[in-house]
């Protein structure tokens, strides 16, 4: 997940303005992400390149492979270089105590400023089975996620202090667009 320097270089010059570095489950890979931009750090700064990192968590607390959030949202907290600080592919239902986690530690940290970037999956869960050698796809709602609707809970993500909201697997264009109007709606 980790560019080259002359992909970043090239980057800067082209206009990007953000380099997302996301789906990240592993806090040794946090780690060597904010050293490897902290090698890169003339690069980053003549581009004005922001950076965020966004994690992958199995739930509230931990991330994929059992690392606390926390100590992960440290280490790009000391971090210069990471600008936003976020969760993706992540259920929706534990978005709101992650906000409070990350939020909590930037406090701590006392670097407030940094963005906090969400974009979740819809919660639901991918099942593929073959039948008569068709694979047969098919997605599947748990029942704790019924009546549940992106564009409340993102709009309830930004009132608990997201700066930036998506979506990842299975939040369509539809489900931004509401999000979107509702937003809209508030201001």
């Amino acid at each position: 997940a980790v560019v080259s320097t002359q992909s970043t270089g090239e980057a800067a010059k082209s206009g990007v303005a953000v380099i997302a570095i996301e789906t990240v489950g592993d806090l040794l890979e946090v780690q060597i992400i904010c050293e490897v931009l902290a090698e890169k750090a003339d690069t980053l700064r003549e581009g004005k390149l922001s950076t965020w990192i966004a994690l992958t968590c199995r739930d509230e607390t931990f991330l994929d492979t059992g690392d606390t959030v926390a100590e992960a949202v440290a280490l790009m907290a000391q971090s210069e270089f990471v600008t936003g600080i976020g969760i993706n592919c992540t259920e929706p239902e534990y978005i709101l105590p992650l906000i409070g986690t990350i939020r909590k530690v930037l406090a701590e940290k006392c670097v407030e400023e940094k963005v906090i970037v969400i974009y979740p999956n819809s919660g639901e869960t991918y099942y593929g089975e073959i039948d008569d050698e068709d694979v047969v796809d098919s997605w599947k709602k748990p029942k704790e996620l019924q009546g549940w609707h992106f564009e409340e809970a993102a709009v309830e993500w930004v009132k608990a202090g997201a700066g930036v909201v998506g979506g990842c697997c299975r939040i369509t264009d539809v489900d931004i667009t509401n999000f979107k109007k509702r937003l809209l709606d508030l201001v």
